[in-house]
């Protein structure tokens, strides 16, 4: 197919960033016939990816990209959503609501510290962002629909809450990922990030007034936040004083929970 053919922004892409990739592999390009060489016609996306793996041999050298600052702040945050799993096994939940609090906040930090980058390479902008993706599905939907199935202890609406979680965040994911956000500049859905926090409110009020029972009531929290995250509206992202009160909510809830753990570990002791 000719260039003129192409969508648009296929073009940009010819012209620069496969170039780029090309020269930056130490391939230098010539104008030469076809002859014996291995002529390679770049007709798609698909193309255009294995031509990267071809020329940049990406897949010898993916340890390199722990080393971006931005990418390095996501694997942290993903280190300590692990950890509040083990805490979730462990049954000390406080613990493991406080962990994942704060793997919201890193999320946060990593975006903001992307956008700052200066001189950042694409290529490490492409992956980091699959990996902030990747650290969200397990920290809004896998971490919370462990937590539901332990409290409720494996009832069938917590299955289908924990299930509908994981879908949604899933649909949400790969539907940001390609669309970003809208016209407006919001968001196209509640964003995943909201999750955690709406679960650590829901164990807060728990603990102050038990006018609810987690068991039964949970199950709905993550019902409603699946539909929400595929929603037709949402809202702006997390910037500036949002930024700072996602901050001090972080605090304010490790200060409650861990205040109610030790209450606990205490009453135990007695």
């Amino acid at each position: 197919r000719k260039i003129e053919e192409k969508k648009e922004r296929f073009k940009e892409l010819y012209l620069e960033d496969l170039l780029q990739v090309i020269v930056s592999s130490g391939f230098e390009i010539y104008c030469v016939d076809c002859g014996d060489l291995l002529w390679f016609e770049v007709d798609d996306m698909n193309d255009l990816n294995f031509a990267r793996r071809l020329f940049n041999a990406w897949g010898c050298d993916m340890i390199k990209y722990l080393f971006d600052t931005p990418n390095a702040v996501t694997v942290s945050g993903l280190t300590i959503i692990i950890i509040s799993i083990y805490y979730i096994t462990k049954g000390k939940l406080d613990i493991a609501l406080v962990l994942l609090m704060w793997a919201v906040m890193i999320d946060h930090i990593d975006g903001w510290l992307a956008r700052r980058a200066k001189n950042r390479k694409k290529e490490f902008s492409l992956v980091g962002g699959d990996m902030d993706s990747a650290t969200d599905m397990v920290s809004a939907s896998i971490a919370p629909g462990i937590i539901t199935l332990i409290i409720t202890q494996g009832t069938f609406i917590s299955l289908v809450g924990s299930i509908m979680l994981a879908i949604s965040a899933c649909l949400r994911v790969g539907y940001f990922n390609n669309f970003g956000l809208t016209d407006s500049g919001k968001f196209y859905g509640v964003p995943l990030t909201y999750t955690v926090p709406v679960i650590v409110l829901t164990f807060i009020i728990n603990k102050f007034a038990s006018v609810i029972s987690l068991k039964e009531f949970l199950p709905y929290v993550l019902i409603v936040m699946s539909i929400l995250h595929v929603c037709p509206f949402g809202p702006p992202p997390v910037r500036g004083v949002g930024f700072i009160l996602v901050f001090i909510y972080s605090l304010c809830s490790t200060y409650i929970l861990l205040t109610f753990w030790r209450i606990k570990i205490l009453n135990k002791k007695r």
